[in-house]
């Protein structure tokens, strides 16, 4: 199984295993230099979007909403999910307030600040289903 899918599906079904977040899973796909930077990290979204709509397709994960900061998840049916995940809102917004390098110019951010920046109403969550793990999807 892992040879049929990509570096960003694996990372999604991977973080699926346990209940991740959009949030979560777009932490986790960010690696060098990004990583410790939340404002940087909107701009690998484009490449989690079509890998988690895949999946999504394919039947390898389930999404499920909840209200934030806390409240009763349920389970999205597939059109919803879909357009849930295709939303890139709803995986990362522009933090004002965040982490910055302090030896950052702050001028790249100059559009994405202009994006929604208020906190996330509801988190998106990955399961990844029994038909991917019966595939060879495991936690090591």
């Amino acid at each position: 199984m892992p040879g049929d899918v990509s570096d960003a599906e694996l990372c999604i079904l991977y973080e699926g295993l346990t209940g991740a977040s959009l949030i979560i899973v777009l932490n986790s796909w960010v690696r060098g230099a990004d990583a410790p930077y939340w404002n940087r990290k909107g701009a690998y979204v484009p490449s989690l979007i079509p890998a988690a709509l895949s999946l999504l397709e394919r039947g390898m994960i389930e999404i499920w909403e909840e209200p934030a900061p806390f409240g009763e998840g349920s389970l999205m049916t597939g059109d919803r999910a879909a357009a849930a995940l295709a939303s890139p809102e709803n995986w990362w917004r522009y933090d004002p307030d965040d982490n910055w390098d302090p030896d950052e110019d702050l001028s790249r951010y100059a559009e994405v600040s202009q994006t929604r920046a208020e906190p996330m109403a509801v988190i998106y969550s990955i399961i990844t289903t029994q038909a991917a793990r019966d595939a060879g999807i495991s936690v090591w």
